[in-house]
């Protein structure tokens, strides 16, 4: 069965049946996990590990940035933004139906000035003094 609108219809474990837009399931996944994450975090106490010193063995989700690890507004405002990024890593997997948590989000872009300027706007309305907003402002002004 297709859907109109996606053109894709999905099945998922556990609804009345009927088809379910692909994106929608991906997102509904997505949600589940950080449940999921929240729970497994809410109580931990801090290691002092970030996410760039996880290994195979700790993983990102038991890193310090794991807690209270959200990507949702950021997608949100990508997508608001214009700008044109792929998801990959863990998030996507997740998105895709693995059910492995993880602490980070991972992005691909094609590098074009275009998509640093949404980038780096898409961030600096969720984090307007963040290291990584200011590191995009710098980038984009760059690519100009």
């Amino acid at each position: 069965m297709e859907s109109a609108e996606s053109g894709r219809c999905v099945d998922v474990p556990g609804s009345r049946g009927g088809c379910t837009d692909s994106g929608d399931v991906a997102i509904h996944w997505l949600r589940d996990a950080l449940s999921r994450l929240a729970q497994e975090t809410r109580a931990r106490p801090r290691n002092g590990l970030a996410h760039h010193g996880a290994d195979e063995t700790v993983g990102t989700v038991g890193t310090d940035d794991a807690v209270g690890f959200d990507p949702l507004p950021l997608l949100r405002a990508l997508y608001e933004f214009g700008a044109h990024v792929v998801v990959i890593g863990q998030v996507a997997g997740i998105m895709h139906g693995s059910r492995e948590l993880t602490g980070d989000l991972d992005l691909l872009w094609d590098g074009h000035s275009v998509q640093a300027d949404a980038m780096a706007a898409a961030f600096a309305s969720v984090w307007p003094s963040s290291p990584t907003t200011t590191a995009l402002l710098c980038a984009a002004s760059r690519l100009r």
